[in-house]
């Protein structure tokens, strides 16, 4: 194995530790906690941008440079033998299925609630729609989309307590 697939493996673990750094310390600020249950009134990690979010794009961004230096290195002659290919190379791969992992696991659990459901999350949470808002959108009366809201609320946190809680 060359010198560039051993300097990037190093370099792939000492990036995995910082995001998980940052991870469970952004859990002990942002996730409330009640009665060892997480508490979703209180809790603002949940369908908002956090921190994870902003590492996946800063790793998509990482990606984007590592892709265009391998191109530029291969466009000018150097082969796999060459350290810095087989490093950008194994960096490329590494946090291109990262990204893409992280990406598809946010959108998914959205995706799975019914589309009236799906509709009053996005409003809410992604456009900042007040419920008023979003009932003139939808054509549908307050109290409805009241009670779409709380029931998505209440599928979510059915899945995500699991997540949280290691199920």
């Amino acid at each position: 194995m060359g010198m560039g697939w051993i300097v990037s493996f190093i370099t792939t673990g000492v990036m995995i530790v910082v995001i998980l750094a940052i991870a469970i310390s952004m859990d002990r600020k942002h996730i409330v906690r009640e009665k060892g249950k997480i508490n979703y009134k209180k809790t603002t990690v949940y369908l908002r941008w956090n921190v994870f979010d902003t590492l996946t794009i800063c790793l998509a961004a990482y990606t984007v440079i590592c892709v265009q230096v391998l191109n530029i290195l291969i466009s000018s002659g150097e082969t796999v033998e060459n350290v810095y290919v087989q490093f950008f190379t194994s960096q490329t791969q590494a946090w291109t299925v990262v990204t893409v992992i992280y990406f598809i696991s946010r959108v998914c659990t959205i995706t799975r609630l019914p589309d009236m459901e799906r509709a009053v999350i996005l409003l809410f949470y992604y456009h900042d729609m007040t419920h008023k808002q979003m009932a003139e959108v939808l054509d549908i009366p307050i109290g409805t989309v009241k009670s779409r809201l709380h029931r998505a609320i209440q599928k979510l946190k059915e899945e995500w307590e699991g997540d949280w809680n290691g199920s």
